[in-house]
């Protein structure tokens, strides 16, 4: 009689735009279960390095290669944006305290990267702990959609020219 046996892989091999095929750890997929605005199928993602010198990640979907959005910690170019965190946010991210939270914006980077954004007022909420994650949609116009991460770009650009 043959016997069956069943080997867990704690890896996962997936295909992405930027990398190619590439391996990562199970444990290392975060669950967005709401999805990503304009994204609501794609669930699975992992967080990937960009470049030993870069603060950006890219936040690619495990399961469509094509999907990936380049990440970064806001308080590296806003340091007083802050994001108003409701219980039902901590709830359903199975957070039990905001210290579990990370907080991460979405990154759009044209070819003059003079002009690179960040959108604030969609911000991601990372629970690294229970690898649940959402993107939250700011009511208050405090923050914009394109705020610029190179201040003064215009004036940068100016003074180099």
């Amino acid at each position: 009689m043959a016997k069956i046996s069943f080997v867990w892989e704690a890896t996962l091999q997936i295909n992405t735009l930027r990398f190619g095929t590439i391996k990562i750890d199970k444990n290392e997929i975060i669950i967005v279960p709401e999805g990503i605005i304009g994204f609501p199928d794609i669930k699975r993602y992992v967080i990937l390095d960009m470049g030993r010198d870069t603060p950006f990640k890219l936040f690619q979907a495990v399961d469509e290669p094509t999907v990936g959005f380049v990440i970064i910690d806001p308080i590296l170019f806003k340091p007083d944006y802050k994001v108003k965190i409701r219980k039902e946010d901590l709830y359903s991210l199975s957070a039990e305290n905001l210290n579990e939270i990370v907080t991460a914006v979405i990154v759009t980077i044209p070819e003059d990267l003079y002009k690179m954004t960040a959108n604030l007022r969609g911000p991601l909420l990372i629970n690294l702990k229970s690898r649940l994650a959402r993107q939250l949609v700011l009511a208050d116009d405090t923050y914009n959609t394109r705020h610029l991460i190179i201040p003064h770009a215009d004036s940068v650009q100016m003074a180099a020219g």
